[in-house]
């Protein structure tokens, strides 16, 4: 388990998803995911969600900025 707290992970999600954060980020994420069982259902959950709005309409996807605004408007109300 790494040492990252809940919010912070939370606050990544989006950058996770979006395959927006290097290396060592993405590895504290895993780690932390791994030893924490709500942020990891939590995760998942957020995954097929963002999975589900992309197979219904890919252009969002081709938005450079969607998982950006799906982040900062997470950011907002987690804080």
């Amino acid at each position: 388990m790494s040492n990252m707290s809940c919010h912070e992970a939370k606050r990544k999600v989006y950058e996770y998803l979006g395959e927006e954060l290097d290396d060592t980020a993405k590895q504290e994420v895993d780690g932390h995911l791994s030893g924490c069982s709500l942020c990891a259902e939590e995760f998942h959950l957020e995954r097929t969600i963002s999975e589900m709005i992309i197979s219904t309409n890919p252009r969002l996807i081709q938005s450079s900025d969607f998982y950006n605004r799906i982040s900062n408007s997470l950011r907002s109300e987690i804080e």
